[in-house]
């Protein structure tokens, strides 16, 4: 009995965990860029640019490994108008203390993890505003509906590059 394509049938097999990660990264990069584009738009024009997504392959040669994709405002370490200061603040701070408020007008259903400094400190006696600015959450709004988005992209993403995977 002769079995023609046997050779290249166990080749492929043996390189399907490999493929499927390949795939997995792939669908999910389209996944996090519809989403992340979702985000953006839905945030004040301020922040913008700090929407972004990264989808990395965790793992061992990408051997059983996992991927793991992050979408939302990442810290780029981009400062604007903060000239003449020593250490200024990156956007990602500002944008994060406009969202989540400071001082008297944080958000009480946000964790933080620094409690506010006594008024005897330092920082508080150099302080110009006692207040603090009122939290907006504009963040939590933007990512509204994020999971099903994600999902619904990721899907077709696998189906777009199903005929690519069986090429590998």
């Amino acid at each position: 009995m002769t079995i023609k394509g046997l050779n290249e049938t166990l080749r492929w097999m043996d390189k399907m965990p490999e493929n499927c990660l390949k795939l997995t990264r792939k669908s999910m990069q389209d996944a996090a860029k519809a989403t992340s584009k979702q985000i953006r738009q839905r945030t004040p024009k301020r922040w913008r640019t700090l929407t972004k997504q990264k989808v990395k392959l965790y793992g061992k040669n990408g051997q059983s490994g996992q991927v793991v994709a992050k979408m939302g405002w990442i810290d780029t370490g981009r400062q604007s108008s903060s000239t003449g200061k020593v250490n200024p603040p990156t956007d990602w701070f500002k944008a994060y203390w406009q969202n989540y408020g400071t001082l008297a007008g944080r958000d009480p259903n946000h964790e933080f993890k620094m409690p506010i400094k006594h008024g005897k400190t330092a920082a508080a006696r150099r302080r110009r505003n006692r207040r603090g600015f009122k939290h907006l959450n504009f963040y939590e709004k933007s990512i509204e509906g994020w999971h099903e988005l994600f999902m619904k992209a990721y899907d077709a993403a696998m189906v777009r590059y199903q005929d690519e995977f069986k090429n590998y």
